[in-house]
């Protein structure tokens, strides 16, 4: 890629030398063990200390994925504080809104595909944002069915269209996150809200060609695919 001074972007292209995190270490990476001895002096070290055990024992990488999540959403609320009010707003109404929806699924998956108990759940997938009120949260996890469990979600308000399975959750909950973006890009070119819609339907549009993509892999058909992408 080039500006007009037709100048080289190389930072585009790779790390910086001085970097530990290069593509060519990366690629000899074989095993957790290596993995964690890789992340030994970064701030993700203590993060696979406490996941990569649990992720031999299990064979899953949720707990790692769960790890780096909660990391995330707790990293966000710390600079969510810094802003001024109109972009915190923007912030809690796009990004937090759009991760509480993500973990509302992990929530259900961990409850209901995996059987773990309520604590262990809630100690997994922690109320970080608090998009949801700390007892509303524990409450939902406390749901003994998925019906329950989606018509408590339906019931608070907290999306509007039809829930009666997971990916009808899903596909709900996305469109619900695109009428906030729509809204958001009717504002003021120059608020943060416009620039994170920007960001966050690039994401919405990715994620739509990756279910294409595996979809086509997997040899689903063209109604089913257009069902799960919400066409």
């Amino acid at each position: 890629m080039l500006f007009r001074s037709e100048k080289k972007l190389d930072f585009l292209y790779e790390v910086r030398h001085n970097d530990r995190i290069r593509m060519e270490t990366v690629k000899e990476i074989r095993s957790l063990d290596m993995l964690k001895e890789f992340l030994r002096y970064s701030e993700y070290y203590s993060l696979a200390d406490k996941a990569f055990e649990r992720v031999k024992d299990d064979g899953n990488s949720f707990y790692w994925e769960m790890e780096l999540d909660n990391y995330y959403a707790r990293k966000l609320m710390d600079s969510a504080t810094k802003l001024a009010a109109a972009d915190k707003k923007a912030v809690v109404d796009l990004v937090f809104y759009d991760l509480e929806m993500k973990r509302l699924l992990w929530l259900y998956r961990v409850r209901y595909h995996y059987n773990m108990s309520v604590e262990d759940a809630v100690s997994l997938i922690p109320n970080t944002l608090r998009v949801l009120s700390k007892s509303r949260y524990k409450h939902l996890a406390s749901m003994q069915t998925p019906a329950e469990f989606l018509q408590a979600i339906k019931n608070w308000g907290i999306i509007s269209g039809k829930a009666d399975s997971i990916v009808a959750l899903e596909q709900t909950m996305t469109k619900s996150l695109g009428k906030r973006i729509s809204k958001y890009l009717r504002g003021s070119p120059f608020s943060l809200g416009v620039f994170l819609s920007f960001i966050m339907l690039k994401q919405l549009n990715i994620k739509t060609f990756i279910i294409l993509l595996e979809g086509k892999r997997n040899h689903i058909d063209k109604e089913s695919l257009e069902r799960m992408v919400g066409i």
